[in-house]
């Protein structure tokens, strides 16, 4: 498919979530896409801007499959790091990028 972004030397890491900000994705100029799957029971808040994440603040995952997505294609890629926060410990955020 054209047009679609090209990961085919990306990678899917799995990354626990709890009620203190945590690192989900460290800064890279040659990212091209992200996408976020909330694998866990409760929402997890995302900050894309290099802070620290925040509930309440940010890119809210709903539980149970919550997705978000970035791309240079659509217009809404940062190679800045991500961070993420739930609610509760042990939250699974799936990170695949490329």
């Amino acid at each position: 498919m054209s047009g679609l972004p090209n990961i085919d030397n990306g990678a899917q890491t799995e990354v626990t979530v709890g009620a203190s900000s945590v690192a989900a994705l460290a800064t890279s100029a040659g990212r091209s896409y992200v996408l976020f799957i909330n694998d866990s029971d409760a929402a997890i808040y995302l900050n894309i801007f290099g802070a620290a994440a925040e509930m309440n603040k940010g890119v809210r995952l709903e539980a149970a499959g919550g997705t978000f997505e970035m791309s240079a294609r659509k217009g809404n890629l940062t190679t800045k790091a991500v961070a993420a926060i739930s609610s509760a410990a042990s939250k699974n955020l799936i990170v695949i990028a490329g």
